[in-house]
């Protein structure tokens, strides 16, 4: 799509979903009011927080081109995603920015994003590179790789110094921290898949972008800034569960007979490490694996 065709610059819709964290999406909305770019707007999901972040967005976050929607329900990351996107695409969004509301944004991010889509034709989705918010020169996703024979995604310069290299790639995994999609590409291939509830959902998305025949790209050229930590090395109980099961999931829906056989090999010299360093739970593995041969998918009733 060549946006440099239309007599207005298209809009484009930012999708922000909270769950208890109003100040981090207070914060990501402050920094998104700062972009550059002239047409955009702001659906923060709440997904029925437990706090009191439903008045505090109402309260702080009240701008023009902010629109705050309140979920009746948590059903996960991907289903108030879904919320979001439905919303942007029925006001008009040409794109869609799924973007977590723990980042901070730079003000030029969103033009190098929108020029990659001009460039190239067949392109479904575009990442920023995101960098730690707590160490700036540092990558946190600097491109992504899915490797069937391991049903594993990785982000490329993880943890690495950034560098000077300036120059888009096709990838084959979007982190869902911050992806834009084209109208489109949400049409053709759908909204996100909900039976994942949580964790693996854009590695599954990406997949289904090029099934649909649509390519991915990572621009350096746009930076955004995630709040996470370089040093963590463990996940709580609820990010273990999910993870195994929804990779599990997502192997039985997109891999070879012999592809899942050799990750299921991999994933248990995986797990054992994990287990062995005291990283993962056993119980955690476990229940993921029973909750996925019966089928319980979606939110779990274990958490």
């Amino acid at each position: 799509m060549q946006y440099q065709e239309h007599n207005e610059k298209p809009k484009v819709g930012v999708v922000l979903v909270n769950y208890n964290g109003y100040q981090d999406t207070i914060e990501c909305v402050e920094s998104l009011q700062k972009v550059t770019y002239p047409n955009l707007d702001i659906w923060v999901v709440d997904n029925a927080s437990t706090n009191d972040s439903l008045i505090h967005l109402r309260q702080q976050a009240n701008h023009e081109n902010v629109s705050i929607v309140a979920s009746p329900a948590n059903d996960g990351f991907s289903a108030g995603n879904n919320i979001g996107i439905k919303a942007a695409l029925e006001q008009g969004a040409e794109f869609v920015l799924v973007l977590n509301n723990d980042t901070i944004v730079e003000p030029d991010f969103i033009e190098p994003l929108l020029d990659t889509f001009s460039d190239h034709d067949d392109a479904g989705c575009v990442i920023s590179k995101i960098l730690y918010q707590s160490e700036p020169n540092k990558l946190w996703y600097g491109g992504g790789t899915f490797n069937p024979w391991f049903c594993r995604a990785d982000h490329i310069g993880f943890n690495e110094t950034d560098t000077a290299n300036k120059s888009v790639q096709e990838v084959a995994f979007a982190s869902g921290c911050c992806m834009m999609l084209t109208k489109q590409a949400i049409e053709e291939s759908g909204l996100m898949d909900e039976d994942y509830f949580l964790y693996v959902e854009d590695t599954e998305y990406s997949l289904r972008l090029a099934k649909a025949g649509f390519k991915l790209f990572y621009n350096p050229n746009s930076a955004i800034y995630h709040k996470v930590s370089a040093t963590t090395q463990s996940g709580s109980d609820l990010s273990q569960y999910y993870t195994i099961r929804n990779t599990l999931y997502l192997g039985k829906t997109y891999l070879s007979r012999m592809q899942r056989f050799s990750a299921m090999l991999y994933k248990w010299v995986f797990y054992t490490h994990k287990v062995v360093t005291k990283q993962y739970r056993i119980k955690n593995i476990f229940a993921a694996e029973l909750d996925y041969m019966m089928g319980n998918m979606g939110r779990s009733s274990r958490f």
